[in-house]
Parts: structure tokens; sequence; C-alpha cells
């Protein structure tokens, strides 16, 4: 998928494990396109089909976010404005990736609706 692509350009500068990176970018995408395809018969739109898979799958979306950057033993080492450096950046990459999401999830209802 083109999401796939998109978050792994995105995260391995910031030093991120790449396996780990694509898995939790392939499960998050995993659990929102899932998400749309139990609710395609529904009258929801777009947008509330979009934020209520993000709700329904935080927990996908905060591992995929904190696999943005160092592991865990690397952040211990690092100085707090680092630390806020990194998080600030995971906060950004995290509001792209969910508005590249959001308009991929809109095409991929469309396309679904119009097919039956």
């Amino acid at each position: 998928m083109k999401l796939k692509s998109i978050c792994l350009i995105l995260f391995i500068p910031f030093g991120s494990s790449a396996s780990t990176l694509e898995t939790t970018a392939e499960n998050l995408t995993s659990c929102i396109f899932h998400y749309a395809d139990v609710n395609i018969n529904t009258s929801k739109d777009s947008k509330e089909t979009s934020d209520e898979a993000f709700g329904h799958c935080s927990d996908k979306l905060i591992q995929y976010r904190e696999s943005i950057g160092p592991d865990e033993q690397q952040w211990k080492g690092l100085s707090i404005e680092q630390k806020k450096m990194i998080t600030k950046q995971r906060d950004i990459t995290v509001t792209k990736l969910k508005e590249a999401m959001r308009d991929q999830l809109a095409s991929y209802t469309s396309e679904k609706r119009n097919s039956k």
C-alpha cells in the first residue's frame, strides 16, 4: 500500500528499527482498513469512519508512534531537549500520517461503495 511506503520513508532517518516500524505500520493499516470494511455498508461518511477507526485502533496508533525514533533503551540516554525534539517529530509525523490515511480511506470507501 502507498501508506506503508509513506510511513517508512518518513521514519527511517530517526533510527528506528525498520522491521519494527514496518510491522507497526502494517498493523495500523490493517486495523484501520478492516474497520472501514466492517463499516462499508453504513451511512457514515468517510470522516466519521476514519475518526472512529483511529479511535478503534488507538493502541496500534500508539505502538506506531512509539516505533518512530529511538528504541526504549536509546530513549533513556537522551537529553530532555532531544526527547522534546523527537516527541515533536513523532506528533507531526502522526498528524501527517492520519491526514494521508483519511484521504486514502475516503477513496477506498467510495470505491467499495460504488462497486456494490
